[in-house]
């Protein structure tokens, strides 16, 4: 999928995070589109509930 050039400027590739304390930028993150995320969300859902399904001791 490409991005238009309307998206390309409401959205931006990446972000940058910054240590609040110092301001240093630390790392820069890609910005995911609506399918990134979908799929992200359904690994976290899928990961979420076989650690659910795992006895305290062997979490």
């Amino acid at each position: 999928m490409t991005r238009t050039d309307r998206e390309a400027a409401s959205h931006p590739a990446a972000f940058t995070v910054h240590a609040p304390a110092t301001g240093k930028a630390l790392a820069d993150h890609p910005v995911d589109g609506p399918a990134e995320v979908a799929r992200a969300v359904r690994r976290a859902r899928s990961a979420a509930a076989r650690w659910a399904a795992l006895p305290a001791a062997r979490r």
